[in-house]
């Protein structure tokens, strides 16, 4: 009996040494990240990290001086993630290689959603952190793969590359966050952004961005559009 006192002074000796040193940089970044994937920017605070981490504010200073740097820590995180995570193509199909730029945002949101929704699902940010958008899918390697395909004859030859990225953006972007919600019934979740982006470069490569509100009715019927389904309904 009195031979089991000096074994568990070693211990408590070692939890109290762990205590006084305070969190890891990674636990803190852990808890984090859940707290920001779940909760606006505004309702994260460093109090409110410190108590899911199990320490005192202060000791989260040693490594972060503010929760907008925890943010940027994270956010730099999440986008080297998500450009390493493409799934690649070897098509030579221009037109290919632009649907797979698109498709590993949808991926990543499956793969990652906590980094997601972190990065690319709209909420009060630290300033400087809108760039994680036109990094992901409005940069210079999106408006290279649509000037590849115009090139190619695949895409009309006066197709806008930042229109075009903005427009593939928004319907691969939607199919994710509806994927995440479990809001695709009566699709499956994959079978929604499939069909989301295929219409959307559908769309391009019939020059529907051309089309203005305005648009006559034969230049409407050129398209192959019915008039009907875009005329605005007569007012009274």
């Amino acid at each position: 009996m009195s031979g089991a006192v000096p074994d568990e002074i070693p211990r408590v000796t070692a939890r109290r040494a762990s205590r006084a040193r305070g969190p890891s940089r990674s636990a803190i970044l852990n808890v984090s990240r859940r707290l920001y994937a779940s909760s606006d920017y505004s309702g994260v605070t460093m109090r409110s990290i410190a108590k899911k981490v199990g320490c005192r504010s202060p000791s989260l200073y040693h490594y972060f001086q503010s929760k907008d740097e925890i943010f940027r820590a994270l956010a730099d995180e999440g986008l080297a993630l998500f450009e390493g995570f493409m799934p690649t193509s070897d098509s030579s199909d221009p037109l290919d290689r632009l649907w797979w730029r698109f498709w590993r945002y949808y991926e990543f949101s499956k793969a990652h959603p906590e980094y997601f929704r972190l990065l690319f699902i709209d909420r009060p940010k630290p300033v400087g952190d809108e760039t994680a958008h036109s990094r992901a899918m409005s940069g210079a390697d999106t408006h290279q793969c649509v000037e590849a395909c115009v090139a190619a004859g695949l895409l009309p030859p006066d197709t806008d590359p930042k229109r075009t990225a903005k427009v593939l953006y928004c319907a691969i972007h939607g199919a994710a966050v509806l994927g995440m919600l479990g809001e695709c019934t009566p699709f499956t979740a994959d079978r929604l952004a499939e069909c989301t982006l295929r219409l959307a470069i559908d769309g391009v490569r019939a020059g529907f961005l051309k089309i203005s509100s305005g648009a006559s009715p034969g230049r409407l019927a050129d398209k192959g559009i019915p008039v009907a389904a875009v005329q605005k309904p007569a007012t009274d």
